[in-house]
């Protein structure tokens, strides 16, 4: 399936805690839609030490509420795997084809996040990056998309845009701190999940149209 993507511009790190805090304060971004810190100790909302960490424990509706903020959304499954394989090449992983280690990409090795047992500041591995410059479109957190989940690409879009047909399932990118198989962090890797759930490996980062 060969598909045609639309200029865009993406985030280069996923939104972090310090990010969704301003939304927060601007009041754009509703607290209703994630658990902070105070609830569970492994969310980094409300942790001064988390500031830089990518934000977790959020549903699909609260990403969406950060991106209009900043006059974006979250990708397509299209933008998204176009941009991990740093504009489209044919690669596994967004570095490249060598396989996965810590020094490219926070994952399960060792225990979650490299044995750290967390997450790590969004950009801690930069040989991990895109040939563009994007961070860790490999492991530290999933990352949302607008695309609602599909078992397979049969009548997608093939312009770019999120398959959106409502299903009752989104789609998650990229990997997280919680993957321990390698495989789970290549660009062609997704997971099918409840929107109205909340996953503290999860995160998002957002896209805007580029006329």
């Amino acid at each position: 399936m060969t598909v045609r993507v639309p200029n865009f511009d993406m985030m280069k790190s996923e939104v972090t805690v310090a990010m969704m805090t301003s939304c927060v304060e601007a009041g754009a971004c509703s607290t209703a839609t994630f658990y902070p810190n105070s609830t569970y100790s492994n969310c980094y909302y409300g942790d001064a030490a988390k500031s830089e960490y990518p934000m977790n424990c959020i549903i699909w509706s609260g990403a969406i509420e950060f991106c209009d903020w900043v006059g974006g959304r979250l990708p397509s499954e299209s933008e998204w795997e176009y941009a991990a394989r740093s504009e489209g090449l044919p690669q596994n992983f967004p570095w490249g084809d060598t396989l996965p280690s810590c020094d490219y990409a926070v994952f399960y090795s060792g225990g979650y996040g490299c044995g750290t047992g967390e997450a790590w500041p969004v950009c801690s591995v930069a040989a991990g990056n895109t040939l563009q410059g994007l961070c860790d479109m490999a492991g530290n957190a999933y990352e949302m998309g607008a695309d609602d989940g599909h078992d397979n690409y049969n009548g997608a879009p093939v312009d770019g845009s999120a398959w959106v047909t409502g299903e009752s399932t989104k789609v998650l990118r990229g990997g997280s701190i919680n993957s321990s198989d390698v495989l789970n962090l290549r660009t062609t890797n997704r997971f099918l999940v409840n929107p109205a759930a909340i996953y503290v490996d999860t995160g998002f980062r957002c896209v805007r149209d580029v006329n």
